[in-house]
């Protein structure tokens, strides 16, 4: 199965289980079905073009978040997640409870942006991670 195959079975896996986007209150347009937000990026992430990334860790504009990196067990691919998170300066959420939406397996703060993220299957048994929030907690209060 080569790398666009993957992501689009990530794709489509994420929007159907998740729904839409996590971050309310955002300027949006639809165009030809792709949501596109209006965002600046967190303090110390680089503008991509299509998002933001920070040591490994991307953000598109719609909020997914996808590691390219893909695992053998949900385990391994949150464990990779989580030791990138920390490298880039983030720390765990103090009050996190994991959720039901895309086996939420995580939870990460830094400088008032928090980033929750969980791990799905593929149909050929691996596991890829994908981040379902990030947003700025100060508008989230």
């Amino acid at each position: 199965m080569n790398i666009r195959r993957i992501l689009a079975a990530l794709t489509v896996a994420v929007i159907l289980t998740a729904g839409g986007t996590a971050c309310s209150g955002d300027d949006s347009t639809r165009e030809a079905g792709d949501k596109q937000i209006t965002a600046l990026a967190p303090p110390g992430w680089t503008e991509t073009g299509r998002g933001f990334q920070e040591a490994g860790l991307q953000a598109s504009y719609n909020t997914w978040i996808v590691t390219y990196e893909l695992k053998t067990s949900p385990t391994d691919a949150v464990t990779a997640y989580d030791q990138r998170a920390r490298s880039a300066g983030w720390t765990r959420c103090p009050d996190f409870e994991r959720g039901p939406e895309v086996s939420v397996n995580g939870c990460w703060i830094k400088d008032d942006y928090t980033l929750r993220h969980g791990a799905i299957g593929l149909h050929d048994d691996t596991w890829a991670l994908v981040t379902i929030e990030l947003f700025d907690g100060k508008a989230r209060r």
